[in-house]
């Protein structure tokens, strides 16, 4: 285990970007690729405009396509504008330069190339010669948050949230439980309005007392799940991961493979790199007890456990 304290605690986890990719086509196609069956969720950007300013890319996609370039004027009229930017995960690469002025009675040069919508932000497009203004900027990372740590025993209720994506706020997420089989979640449990760091963890506790008081959000009379009731977590209105299933009452919880959700600390594998939105039967499959059986371990509760 390595133990990175950060006055955050998670659990078990080995990163990997996963990215579902559209195709934009500006002068050249750019393709993308997917490894498993959840994609991965983006959130933020808009498409980056020409002119003085600029405005903001769009989303993500696979590798961005190279963006055309602009048309040059004839003899005084006005130069074409430069091809957008291609989409993709590492940020298409912005329009090429726009049409350069007419040479008598001096045409508008072309307008600047539109940024790349990216997972890490495209390129802004090159200005054009006179009245191009700046390319926009490149689309917002992707979202990769799931749960990491699962507390049920007695008073010791809690979830540890992982964060294996870009920095995000958090105060754009909330967790919902499900008691008893019901498919309608109490009232959401929204939280704290901070950046959540890639590598770092959030706790959220049912009480202050807790994991020996390590939670750094109480939801006090709200987390007070048994292992029979579903938690769900949710970012801009998107599921990104669920313990249990929602709307399924096992009993007295979720089990299999000598685990459960009753009574237990559950730890997530260090293979698993994102959530499952879809939510178990079998927690074994993608989570381990430390305890090997019934019984509460928060020594790594909000510390991050895999290598």
């Amino acid at each position: 285990m390595l133990s990175v304290d950060t006055g955050i605690h998670p659990s078990s986890l080995v990163l990997r970007r996963v990215v579902w990719l559209p195709l934009l086509l500006a002068g050249c196609v750019a393709c993308a690729s997917t490894e498993n069956p959840q994609s991965v969720v983006v959130i933020n950007g808009g498409t980056g405009g020409s002119g003085a300013a600029g405005g903001s890319a769009g989303a993500s996609g696979a590798s961005g396509g190279v963006g055309a370039t602009g048309g040059s004027a004839s003899m005084g009229g006005t130069g074409a504008t430069a091809g957008a930017g291609g989409s993709g995960a590492m940020g298409g690469v912005g329009g090429a330069t726009g049409g350069t002025a007419g040479l008598a009675s001096g045409g508008a040069a072309g307008g600047a190339g539109v940024g790349g919508s990216a997972g890490v932000g495209g390129s802004a497009g090159t200005a054009g010669n006179q009245t191009g203004g700046a390319g926009g900027s490149g689309g917002a990372g992707a979202v990769n948050l799931f749960f990491s740590e699962y507390m049920e025993d007695g008073q010791n209720k809690g979830v540890e949230i992982y964060n294996a994506g870009a920095p995000i706020d958090l105060s754009m997420c909330v967790l919902r439980v499900y008691f008893n089989g019901s498919s309608t979640a109490t009232p959401d449990i929204q939280l704290d309005s901070k950046t959540l760091e890639n590598d770092q963890v959030h706790t959220v506790c049912g009480t202050d007392t807790a994991a020996g008081g390590l939670c750094q959000q109480v939801a006090t009379n709200k987390l007070i799940h048994s292992g029979d009731d579903a938690i769900e977590l949710v970012c801009n209105g998107t599921t990104l991961d669920v313990i249990g299933i929602i709307g399924s009452d096992p009993g007295s919880g979720w089990s299999g493979g000598g685990i459960s959700t009753n009574d237990q600390t559950l730890w997530r594998k260090c293979s698993v790199t994102k959530g499952n939105p879809s939510g178990f039967s079998d927690p074994s499959i993608e989570w381990e007890s430390p305890t090997s059986g019934a019984k509460l371990d928060y020594s790594n509760f909000g510390q991050k456990s895999c290598p």
